[in-house]
């Protein structure tokens, strides 16, 4: 039979997003209280308007007795030496955002105390994994420079990051870490299903082997910020070997020669690529073989070749973020007669290169289908769209159903959209 308290956490769980509310709750009494504090800091770094500042300082007095003599020892002023507060604050963390450590006034921004900076998230660091019982995410994405003045991968060297980081299944990171950190994670976690890489010149041996150790990895990004010819071999290589993968994510990166393979995926449900060379008929292909499992897809190239085979081959997409050209009318009514659960779609405008707003509007009132609810357009600097180029739309558009319509541009909307159609009639 199920307890009055675990219908609460049940409640209290389902409410994990609403800030408010939780913090509302605090006051209730010290049940609910416990409840809502575990839960409002398992993440507390994804809540807005969070001075983290104050979130160091409310770790700084939750460090055990001996950390804060260590501190106060080696001359660090301002450690709090009074009663310890009510809840054990860093034993709740599920997600480690360690960035998030380093851009506190604690840490970087006062150079004169540096030394005092680094001790203090070594003891927060050394905090957390004696206290978090099984961290579930954990972000070291960041400038490398402040990584190394703190020495922040220095935490897998305690004693008890083994069984803090053992059951792991979130890992955004770096590649300019040294091999040995990624070497020595390879050892802990096996069970990390998604990895996010930033991608610094080289991938080590040491985080190719923590790649390759995860046992059911399912969600792989690679982001490269700066021009490299090479996309390394062997990740190549392990890529057309995995049946875990259920999405690919690439950014910046070139010579993702899977994409010429025949290789079928038979898990691959989203497939992104930002900024990168894919030779056409390699990503034709691949579609062909790999398109009917897709549900979200994202290319970000112009070419009526690629659309129409996305209108063939990719029929149970969801998400579709392509380029259609000024010739790609059929082909824009194609992907919507074909792919009966789109719901979503991100498209270039542009004058005389892209599909004009007027016909892609047009298609997208009449042939979209019943699920169909987002629209979303980038606009080219050059391209004139305004208020009487989106009223025919939206007063043509199926009710009931709704629909998320969102305009990027690099100069505005002409017009400046002020008779608020979209606001009056949505």
């Amino acid at each position: 039979m199920i307890s009055h308290i675990d219908c609460l956490n049940i409640v209290i769980e389902y409410l994990e997003e609403d800030k408010v509310t939780l913090h509302s709750w605090l006051l209730v009494n010290r049940l609910w209280c416990r409840i809502s504090v575990k839960i409002l800091w398992r993440n507390i770094w994804k809540f807005k308007r969070i001075n983290f500042t104050q979130v160091i300082g409310t770790l700084i007095t939750c460090l055990p007795n001996e950390s804060k003599d260590f501190l106060i020892n080696n001359g660090v002023s301002l450690i709090p030496t009074s009663k310890p507060p009510l809840f054990n604050y860093a034993s709740f963390f599920k997600v480690l955002k360690i960035s998030s450590l380093l851009i506190s006034d604690y840490s970087l921004y006062n150079s004169t105390k540096n030394l005092e900076n680094h001790l203090i998230i070594q003891e927060i660091l050394k905090m957390f994994m004696k206290q978090i019982t099984s961290l579930k995410i954990m972000d070291l994405c960041l400038d490398p420079n402040y990584y190394n003045k703190f020495n922040c991968t220095n935490l897998i060297n305690f004693p008890e990051a083994k069984d803090c980081l053992k059951n792991l299944s979130e890992l955004s990171c770096s590649s300019h870490f040294n091999s040995n950190f990624f070497l020595q994670l390879s050892k802990i976690c096996y069970n990390i299903e998604s990895l996010d890489i930033v991608v610094e010149k080289v991938i080590s041996n040491g985080l190719k082997d923590l790649i390759f150790s995860q046992n059911n990895l399912k969600s792989l990004s690679f982001a490269r910020y700066f021009y490299v010819d090479e996309f390394d071999s062997d990740l190549n290589d392990y890529i057309t070997t995995s049946n875990t993968l259920t999405k690919l994510d690439f950014l910046g990166i070139s010579s993702t020669t899977f994409i010429t393979t025949k290789i079928i995926f038979p898990n691959l449900k989203i497939l992104k690529f930002t900024d990168c060379h894919l030779p056409e008929n390699g990503i034709i292909e691949f579609l062909v073989n790999n398109g009917k499992n897709l549900e979200e897809l994202m290319l970000n190239i112009c070419n009526d070749s690629l659309n129409l085979t996305i209108a063939k081959y990719c029929s149970n997409l969801k998400s579709l973020y392509t380029q259609f050209s000024n010739h790609g009318i059929e082909i824009l009514k194609m992907v919507f007669i074909n792919c009966q659960r789109l719901e979503f779609i991100i498209t270039h405008l542009c004058e005389g290169t892209y599909l004009g707003v007027k016909d892609l509007l047009e298609i997208v009132a009449n042939y979209s289908p019943k699920d169909f609810h987002k629209l979303e357009l980038h606009c080219h600097w050059d391209v004139k769209l305004g208020s009487k180029d989106l009223e025919p739309f939206f007063i043509g558009w199926k009710d009931p159903y709704y629909i998320d319509f969102r305009i990027r541009s690099e100069l505005g909307i002409r017009d400046g959209l002020e008779l608020g159609i979209i606001q009056d009639r949505f």
